[in-house]
């Protein structure tokens, strides 16, 4: 059972990690699409560079949205483990005999 459970706790640590990592590369898409952005407005270009903006307001709040969720993940996997820690020392002291 344990095994199982730590196998899982490892699986969710690497998704949590791998949602931190999105959360970055769409905070880089979002420098990406302000320059683009202000590059078309400087060239004249105003309805492209409209939509260059909504997608970096889009990446941005995303981006947020990643780093809250990954938080809340790894706030859950601290207490999964806490307790899966817990559970171990008090199994351990049952069959001691401690």
């Amino acid at each position: 059972m344990t095994l199982n459970l730590n196998k899982k706790i490892f699986d969710l640590k690497l998704a949590a990690k791998q949602i931190t990592r999105n959360s970055k590369k769409l905070k880089k898409q979002e420098a990406r699409e302000i320059q683009m952005c202000l590059k078309r407005v400087m060239h004249g270009e105003l309805e492209i560079g409209r939509v260059h903006a909504e997608n970096a307001v889009r990446n941005h709040n995303q981006s947020l949205n990643l780093l809250n969720l990954g938080a809340r993940l790894q706030g859950a996997l601290n207490i999964l483990e806490a307790a899966t820690v817990q559970n171990a020392v008090w199994t351990f002291t049952i069959f001691e005999g401690g």
